[in-house]
Formats: C-alpha cells, structure tokens, sequence
C-alpha cells in the first residue's frame, strides 16, 4: 500500500482504494489505532455517501476493539441519525 501510495500519479479514486485496503489490512491484524486513523481520515475525505458510511462504521466498530466505547457510540449515533435505513 505504502509503495502505491508514495507514487506521485495516483489519481485520488485510487488512493482512497488504497487507503481503505490498508486501513482493513490492519483491523484484520489487530492494529486498531491506526486503523482509527485511516478510517477518520477516509470518512472526512470521501465524496461518496455509501463510503462515508462504510469508514464511518469501521471506525466505530475499531473504536470498540480499543474499548473507547464513548467515540464508538458517538459514531454509531450518528450513522444511525445520518442514513437509518442504511446497511450500515
């Protein structure tokens, strides 16, 4: 991903691919707090309201795998008050 991501020409649909990969790449192997960190990244860039959602929802989910449950509540809150019919 880093390698990827270093190049100077890749288009911004991409890196935001790229990013979320890697930001699942490291909830799959446990490393949450930096998981957290891409995710908050990705919701607050994406143009996509079906991605906002998506981050927005891992974010949460990551936030209780490092029991900050107050954070997680928070974005689950407003997930649910943004799109309650969402799959998310």
């Amino acid at each position: 991903y880093n390698q990827a991501l270093s190049e100077a020409s890749v288009p911004n649909h991409l890196k935001e691919r790229l990013l979320w990969y890697k930001a699942w790449s490291l909830r799959k192997l446990g490393e949450f707090k930096e998981a957290i960190s891409l995710l908050a990244e990705l919701k607050g860039q994406t143009e996509s309201d079906y991605d906002r959602l998506r981050y927005q929802f891992w974010l949460a989910k990551s936030y209780q795998a490092v029991e900050k449950s107050s954070a997680a509540k928070s974005e689950l809150k407003d997930l649910i008050d943004l799109e309650p019919s969402s799959y998310y």
